[in-house]
């Protein structure tokens, strides 16, 4: 699939406004307002795509190409949301000199940057959008949507090789969560609650935590393995023996999995895990 850039159409036409007007210090009275020239040699590029693995809705506000630009949040059980992107962005520009509106075409991967993350614009490559920290646009840090989950990629959603590309910015969300958790653990310490922002209180949804400071309303059910109350929705816990207790392989593999975890899992499957008894509450 192919499609060209967005933007006001190439073979659209400003109404004149019949009067003469003065443009650069030159005065026409047969000149009969803007106009927009068409694009003759416009060209197609396959689309790319926006994905979201977090739980979370964006808006970015890019006039005039991308005003009100929103990126929907990933439904509960989803592996991601995804929305398409042109290839090719007809970028409006007044020819110096004239009232002539012109269009030129530009990168979409350029613009899917600038929205996502603009500390990277005006980069193309999609590696960029792994970097932590700024990358030379001091003004634009807090940003980075990349740090919560959202990216730009030409794969499709059924290309196979996206699955690695979504394990790598999982490890990217895990981080930017585990920061916040540690983040608001610290302002608790200090008793300042009320610098716990409400994205401290997403990231301990995030991972099914609770403290002092914030009560997971997360559904508690037993494990299928083990017997344990374990957070509805994991892929993965530590049972009462401590040992790594895998409920859904397929999340546990795409997750965070330390060389000590790794070696854990192949001396002791967790499957075989004994399922001990639980203890009675009188």
């Amino acid at each position: 699939m192919a499609i060209t850039g967005v933007g006001v159409p190439v073979n659209a036409k400003l109404k004149p406004n019949k009067r003469g007007m003065q443009f650069g210090g030159v005065e026409d009275d047969d000149f009969e307002g803007p106009t927009l020239k068409t694009q003759d040699n416009a060209q197609t590029k396959p689309p790319i795509y926006i994905y979201n693995i977090c739980e979370l809705s964006h808006v970015r506000n890019q006039p005039p190409e991308f005003p009100g630009f929103t990126v929907e949040p990933c439904a509960k059980g989803e592996k991601f949301s995804v929305k398409t992107f042109p290839g090719l962005v007809n970028e409006r520009y007044v020819r110096p000199g004239t009232a002539e509106y012109y269009y030129a075409q530009v990168d979409g991967r350029k613009y899917a940057t600038s929205l996502l993350n603009p500390d990277c614009f005006p980069g193309t490559e999609w590696q960029a959008q792994l970097n932590e920290g700024q990358t030379g646009n001091n003004d634009m840090s807090g940003m980075n949507l990349n740090a919560l989950g959202v990216f730009w990629s030409e794969l499709a959603p059924d290309n196979p090789k996206l699955g690695e590309i979504l394990k790598l910015f999982r490890t990217r969300v895990d981080k930017t969560m585990d920061a916040l958790v540690k983040e608001g653990n610290r302002w608790n310490a200090q008793g300042k609650l009320e610098n716990i922002s409400p994205m401290m209180h997403f990231a301990m949804e995030y991972f099914g935590l609770s403290s002092p400071w914030h009560m997971s309303h997360r559904h508690k059910t037993e494990c299928p393995n083990c017997g344990d109350l374990v957070l509805e929705g994991i892929a993965y816990h530590r049972n009462a023996s401590g040992d790594i207790c895998v409920i859904d392989r397929d999340r546990y593999e795409a997750s965070v999995i330390t060389v000590q975890q790794q070696k854990e899992m192949e001396t002791v499957p967790a499957q075989t895990a004994e399922r001990k008894p639980r203890t009675k509450v009188r």
